[in-house]
């Protein structure tokens, strides 16, 4: 029997960590997008409607004009690093 007592407090131990851990992990997770979104704003971009859909982009420096296109996973911002 007091094994498992024992055993019931480990378990009780181990499952207090593991919700601390992730709540920890989801609040700097939020704080990291909340970050990155006004890293993202700050650039300017801007939305155009096209026949295929909304297309954002961004017009950066000076010059002549260089088109940029990333691949699938990326946005607007990939192309002005």
């Amino acid at each position: 029997m007091e094994n498992l007592n024992i055993w019931w407090l480990i378990v009780g131990v181990v499952g207090a960590a593991v919700v601390i851990l992730a709540a920890v992990v989801y609040t700097r997770f939020r704080r990291d997008m909340r970050a990155a979104r006004e890293r993202v704003k700050s650039k300017g971009s801007r939305v155009v409607e096209t026949e295929c859909g909304s297309m954002e982009y961004a017009t950066f420096g000076e010059g002549h004009p260089v088109l940029v296109v990333h691949g699938i996973f990326g946005g607007f911002d990939q192309g002005l690093f």
